[in-house]
């Protein structure tokens, strides 16, 4: 298969699942799925320090990947594959070696989603999940590489990992630095959002990239932040994809007081120039903010994960529910850095304060902004932009805002308790 694009993601940010693997008869019927079985790009094989598969679809869907222990498996989750479109006879000479892959499942697991599980005999655990798209048409192969590992690290790497699309079975974790309780007093936990990486650069002008600009900035806020005393993740650390919905799980598993997604954005037409910060709105405040949300959607995608739609109405009536609590809690917020970018000289676009259906923001449970540093299609932004001078202040500016909002906000919490 020619590699069109590599879609890399490392074992932490590959989505997971509690239940167990459901009995699938083999040979049993699809549920109307969008895509099928390629077996030309389907298959198993032995590596020095563990084993690769492979697996073709028609077309590219939602998936995610996981381990379980006792018995020992991989799973495999997609929205929509028709595990029927080709005999299981076949499926299971292509996959099954009789050594380290000793048995396969497959077939619908809940409405809309099928699922693929793999029986292994040692401790395997997944090192990194590459989607590969062919040239000419929309065929994939999702490429799993496993590692050999002890039988505790094994166990350990398995587990609940949350996910807004199984929101009652799981729990889902990306972030690296730990799940302490929430920050009491004036310790706040901060999730910064570096926006794009890996095979979603962002932007990009001459030979600069949008994800390497707003992962310098995360950076150096993280640094500056947690020297005043407060704990701070990164949703990622380099340049890695993340998914959309994995972005929202690593605030969710930090259980993060605030996050804040980082953009620096790029006109194609027009001309414009400043730091914009966004809440998250139904109706977009103006006809480039809701530009701007469908570009970002469109980035959002390449996760595979559309977050836009639910089938769940009770979960959404109360996510509304939440959000009338966050709300005015995130407005205050978006106007504590406005104030802070204007009393430390951070320039400002003329509409500094926007909203949008921004996908990234819907997370209810707690404050969440978007903030877009500058536009790279801007000479001048793009110079501040690359400043490390720039950098700094405008990130000391950002811990300046956040504090003073804390600030008004426990004023705020106390008088609602009376």
């Amino acid at each position: 298969m020619s590699l069109l694009r590599s879609l890399m993601i490392v074992l932490a940010a590959c989505f997971g699942l509690t239940a167990q693997a459901q009995t699938t008869v083999p040979g049993g019927q699809g549920f109307g799925a969008v895509a099928r079985v390629l077996m030309d790009e389907t298959g198993q094989r032995g590596t020095w320090g563990g084993a690769e598969v492979s697996l073709g679809m028609s077309q590219a869907v939602p998936f995610r990947v996981h381990t379980l222990d006792n018995p020992r498996r991989i799973v495999m989750d997609f929205r929509d594959v028709d595990f029927a479109s080709v005999p299981f006879a076949d499926l299971e000479a292509a996959l099954v070696d009789g050594g380290r892959i000793t048995g396969l499942r497959a077939g619908p697991f809940r409405q809309g989603w099928s699922r693929l599980v793999l029986s292994i005999a040692e401790p395997l655990t997944i090192d990194t999940v590459a989607l590969q798209t062919r040239d000419g048409d929309a065929a994939v192969q999702l490429n799993v590489v496993l590692e050999r590992v002890t039988g505790p690290e094994f166990a350990a790497a398995t587990g609940p990992i949350l996910s807004d699309l199984f929101r009652t079975e799981e729990a889902f974790a990306t972030d690296p630095d730990g799940t302490a309780d929430q920050a009491g007093g004036n310790r706040l936990r901060i999730l910064l959002d570096p926006g794009h990486g890996g095979i979603d650069p962002g932007a990009i002008v001459g030979d600069t990239e949008e994800a390497d600009i707003v992962l310098a900035f995360a950076r150096e806020a993280r640094d500056i932040l947690r020297r005043r005393g407060h704990d701070v993740a990164l949703s990622r650390g380099d340049d890695t994809f993340v998914s959309l919905e994995g972005r929202i799980a690593a605030a969710r598993h930090f259980r993060a007081d605030i996050f804040i997604s980082i953009h620096a954005d790029s006109l194609e037409v027009g001309r414009a120039n400043g730091a914009q910060i966004y809440t998250l709105a139904e109706t977009a405040s103006s006809q480039a903010s809701r530009l701007l949300a469908e570009r970002h959607r469109r980035d959002d995608l390449l996760s595979g994960v559309d977050l836009e739609a639910t089938d769940d109405a009770v979960a959404t009536a109360l996510m509304e529910i939440a959000r009338r609590e966050t709300a005015p809690r995130t407005d205050a917020l978006a106007d504590a850095l406005v104030d802070a970018f204007r009393a430390n000289g951070v320039q400002l676009h003329k509409s500094p304060r926007e909203s949008g259906a921004f996908a990234v923001l819907k997370a209810p449970d707690m404050p969440a902004l978007l903030l877009e540093l500058g536009f790279m299609s801007s000479p001048d932004d793009l110079a501040r932009l690359q400043d490390p001078a720039w950098r700094s202040n405008t990130a000391r500016a950002v811990a300046v805002g956040i504090e003073d909002w804390l600030s008004r906000d426990a004023t705020l919490k106390a008088l609602r308790r009376r």
